[in-house]
């Protein structure tokens, strides 16, 4: 009873405030000679002590020191799910809402590119900066922001939590080892018909639903990165955490495309480089935290285990035509570009996807 009556609060709060913002186009309140600040709503899905918690307290307080903002934070999906968040920022109840790219596809399908399937197999480190590389490419960025373009939502930035992963109540280590397994995957056709190629069942779930499945033996494990697996304790059931990195963990920030063309140009880019530096503060906090969840995930009783070469070649083999699938989704020509700046980028940084780097990498995780 207490959860629903903080639950009734906190919605009641907001949508309070929303209205004190006026009707029409007024969705934010204005900003003036009076100093009146635009009210920005921030919502996002995981708890406070992850990068999303740390990053959002940084970012609240840069705006509220810019003078030109009046922030609320709101976590741990308290406004509602992904998708019902994503549509609030498109309506401007919600001003700014960051989560994994895939979530995203469905309003925006130029995102379909982030979601190639066993993208790298090698040291996986090197292949984060490849992802990074390929998001921080002006040609690249520019394009996905402007396909973002009259959807209701203005892609800000990008971040990465590293790559989603899989716990599981089976130890896997040969590629038939994945028959017949119920695995959570996002609401999202690549991510499902990947799952699907390994003769698993792809079983998608909203991420609040997760834990619950898990602990009732409805499903057999789920897909996420290491931080949204410690946040929501989704270790606890399971007795493997696979790092099989099969789909890096892109997060999409978008701004209310509304909220966003009623502030003033010196609002504008206030927030945009508020949000430049909030979006390598979580890159950075979730990658320097990654060994610690790993370590608390082992303690309690998940034990992180690493796959042969030769089952990640399968898994990635397997999973061919899920990646041919992407352009029907995203559009030829954002795959192309993806597909051009994913090898330009390996080529800059001089990285290679040889069985030679990838146990070297395993390794140095398993000494």
């Amino acid at each position: 009873m207490k959860k629903i009556i903080v639950m009734i609060t906190v919605i009641l709060t907001v949508a309070l405030g929303f209205a004190g913002c006026g009707g029409g186009d007024d969705k934010t309140a204005s900003s003036g000679g009076d100093g009146e600040k635009y009210k920005f709503v921030i919502s996002h899905s995981m708890a406070e002590d992850t990068s999303f918690g740390y990053t959002m307290k940084e970012l609240e307080a840069d705006l509220e020191d810019s003078g030109l903002f009046d922030v609320e934070v709101y976590g741990a999906s308290a406004l509602g799910s992904e998708p019902e968040s994503i549509q609030a920022t498109q309506m401007g109840e919600i001003q700014l809402y960051m989560t994994i790219a895939g979530t995203y596809s469905s309003f925006i399908p130029a995102i379909y590119v982030f979601d190639h399937q066993m993208p790298w197999i090698g040291n996986a480190d090197e292949g984060i900066e490849v992802l990074q590389s390929i998001y921080k490419d002006k040609e690249f960025s520019d394009y996905i922001k402007k396909a973002s373009e009259g959807t209701g939502l203005k892609v800000v930035g990008f971040s990465t939590l590293g790559y989603r992963t899989f716990t599981t109540d089976k130890k896997v280590q040969d590629f038939s080892d994945w028959k017949g397994m119920k695995l959570r995957t996002i609401e999202n056709p690549i991510h499902m018909e990947a799952i699907n190629s390994w003769k698993a069942t792809a079983t998608p779930l909203s991420f609040t639903e997760v834990y619950a499945a898990l602990q009732q033996g409805l499903i057999d494990g789920q897909s996420n990165p290491p931080e949204p697996t410690y946040s929501s304790k989704l270790y606890e059931p399971q007795d493997y955490i696979t790092n099989a990195d099969h789909v890096f963990h892109v997060v999409l920030w978008t701004v209310s495309e509304d909220s966003w063309n009623s502030y003033s140009e010196e609002a504008q880019k206030t927030l945009q480089a508020s949000i430049d530096k909030a979006c390598q503060t979580m890159t950075d906090y979730s990658l320097e935290h990654t060994d610690k969840y790993l370590k608390i995930f082992k303690d309690k009783g998940c034990e992180p285990i690493y796959l042969p070469y030769e089952t990640m070649k399968q898994m990635q083999d397997a999973v061919q035509p899920a990646n041919k699938m992407i352009p029907e989704y995203s559009g030829k020509e954002a795959y192309d570009l993806f597909m051009k700046t994913f090898d330009k980028s390996v080529k800059e940084l001089g990285y290679d996807q040889s069985k030679e780097s990838y146990e070297a990498y395993v390794k140095e995780k398993t000494k």
